[in-house]
């Protein structure tokens, strides 16, 4: 599998020609997180920009999840890339090199227009994700070297790697609380019955 998503990056990188540009590759690897670092519980999400599930996920659960959990102080939710295929790899790499300010705000956007630039041609789906991405604050030069660096691709897909082996995640959206994985896009009604009786003792 990661043999096949590396030969899509080295054509599409071939097809895009995008000389280098200097970026923080430690920050852009880093977790992208919502809510309180001190939290009482600490839920990770592994996701797909081209996953329909965790398009629902985001756009019809998480707005009330995070009313009640999240913004309330009693969840951080911490977001990583679990790409099946190229197109979701390389948005996942523009995603991280946007302005960490503004990454949710496109992880949003990306979710919501899923249907429209998913199924396109290959380049057309990269060129709608380039132009979304440039409307959250990122440079087109600096997208598409993000999209084609060897190192970031390889940091993705090393997180894509640890999330198989250590929870046994070979699916999207899954989450992992307390070293134990739920799989699939789960209803705030869902998640009640999980968290609660955890934050009751926490």
């Amino acid at each position: 599998m990661q043999l096949a998503l590396r030969l899509i990056i080295a054509l599409c990188a071939a097809c895009l020609g995008a000389e280098a540009h200097a970026f923080d590759l430690d920050a852009a690897l880093k977790d992208r997180a919502l809510g309180d670092p001190q939290a009482p519980i600490t839920i990770v999400e592994y996701a797909s920009f081209t996953c329909p599930f965790c398009a629902h996920f985001h756009g019809a659960n998480l707005p009330a999840f995070q009313a009640r959990y999240i913004d309330s102080g009693q969840v951080r939710l911490i977001y990583r890339d679990f790409p099946p295929d190229g197109l979701a790899l390389r948005t996942a790499a523009i995603a991280r090199c946007l302005p960490e300010a503004r990454y949710f705000d496109f992880v949003a956007a990306a979710f919501a227009t899923q249907d429209e630039w998913s199924r396109l041609p290959r380049m057309q789906a990269f060129e709608a994700v380039l132009d979304l991405a440039m409307r959250h604050g990122i440079d087109q030069d600096l997208a598409e070297t993000c999209a084609a660096d060897e190192a970031l691709l390889d940091g993705i897909l090393a997180l894509r790697q640890e999330a198989e082996q250590t929870y046994g995640i070979d699916s999207t959206p899954s989450f992992v609380l307390d070293g134990k994985t739920y799989a699939g896009d789960m209803s705030v009604a869902e998640w009640a019955k999980i968290l609660d009786p955890l934050l009751a003792i926490r």
